[in-house]
């Protein structure tokens, strides 16, 4: 097969990805969550004497942070385990489509879902922050960026632990190599202390 039919059955399973995780019902009540932990920043912002546009915009963007992390945990986790349970992946790999190109299309379809869910989320808190008549900075839009990436990480550690363990498995698998990421540091800092 040639690289171009890859290209389309990747854009094709990707779509279709893309459209099943909007319509999710879970989905949509994360980020009725996530709008409202946005939104309780402005309360935590009013405890703080001065800064309450940087304590909003912190917040923000780590309320920001564990919902795309979140949906890229249990959306990725559960990927492939629907597929399987509903027996549609059958009709799927008789045809000619590569088992990498159907991984990579859900894959892809994943991380459009979670920009979307950030999308939603960063202009929320983007409006938040120009109603208060605050200015928008760059590191506010470099750090949805990269909480993005995070998100895309996490969702293809989510999508490998997927494709061979049950999701439960699954989920603590990226759980875990989400944790021991985020506390790198520290592991390093106790490994050179115990030596």
């Amino acid at each position: 097969m040639n690289p171009q039919h890859h290209a389309i059955c990747i854009g094709s399973i990707a779509k279709n990805t893309f459209k099943e995780a909007i319509r999710d019902r879970i989905l949509h009540g994360i980020i009725v969550l996530a709008v409202a932990l946005v939104f309780l920043s402005i309360a935590f912002g009013q405890l703080s004497v001065e800064n309450d546009a940087r304590v909003i915009r912190d917040l923000g963007t780590t309320f920001t942070s564990l919902i795309v992390v979140t949906v890229a945990i249990f959306s990725g986790v559960s990927l492939l385990h629907k597929e399987i349970h509903r027996q549609t992946i059958y009709t799927v790999v008789t045809k000619p489509v590569a088992r990498w190109a159907f991984i990579v299309g859900k894959y892809l379809g994943l991380v459009l879902t979670l920009a979307a869910v950030e999308a939603v989320i960063g202009t929320v808190l983007a409006a938040i922050i120009l109603l208060r008549g605050d200015p928008l900075h760059v590191v506010l839009f470099q750090s949805l960026l990269l909480s993005l990436v995070e998100g895309a990480l996490v969702a293809a550690v989510a999508t490998l632990f997927s494709s061979f363990s049950t999701p439960f498995l699954s989920g603590l698998f990226t759980v875990g190599v989400f944790v021991v990421g985020r506390l790198r540091e520290q592991i390093y800092e106790y490994a050179n202390a115990i030596k």
